[in-house]
């Protein structure tokens, strides 16, 4: 994995960000994180929750958002372990996310 400060910029539909932002909130809710890997997840997840809920308040359709590799790579991992099944709407757009992800922190 390559060391960065870059920023990685996601672009997703509204409707996939409030989707992705409501079960964020909901994972967040459960307070289920009995390691210190799973709190930093957590913690890392918050700040995208944080990131979507802003850019929401904006009335586009579609649009991108900016996360540090941090905020990245937890998507890439709450994917990669916890939802898995790129078959149903949240899957398939966080599959997406966890491949754009893996190609600009793990592949260079």
């Amino acid at each position: 994995m390559v060391a960065t400060n870059k920023r990685i910029k996601i672009e997703m539909p509204r409707d996939f960000a409030d989707t992705l932002m409501h079960t964020l909130d909901d994972t967040i809710a459960l307070g289920h994180a009995p390691t210190d890997d799973d709190r930093l997840l957590v913690a890392a997840l918050a700040e995208v929750s944080t990131v979507l809920g802003k850019r929401l308040g904006a009335d586009k359709h579609k649009f991108s958002v900016n996360l540090t590799p941090v905020q990245a790579m937890a998507l890439r991992v709450y994917y990669t372990f916890y939802v898995s099944d790129a078959n149903s709407f949240l899957g398939h757009g966080l599959s997406r996310i966890a491949r754009t992800v893996h190609k600009k922190l793990v592949d260079n």
